[in-house]
């Protein structure tokens, strides 16, 4: 089952990225940009960030 998360910024941990859709497949990033396939589930991720981890 792949998710697209749409509308989220996208920190990379040194820039935003212009795209606003990702999807995922089970635990995997399959891209960053695109469109969203037929059938996937849709989170609209507005006003919310996205960005890697943090480890301290």
């Amino acid at each position: 089952m792949i998710t697209a998360i749409k509308n989220a910024q996208i920190f990379d941990g040194e820039s935003i990225i212009d795209d606003k859709i990702i999807l995922i497949e089970g635990e995997r990033i399959l891209s960053v940009g695109g469109v969203v396939p037929t059938g996937a589930t849709v989170i609209d991720a507005k006003n919310a960030m996205l960005m890697p981890g943090l480890i301290d």
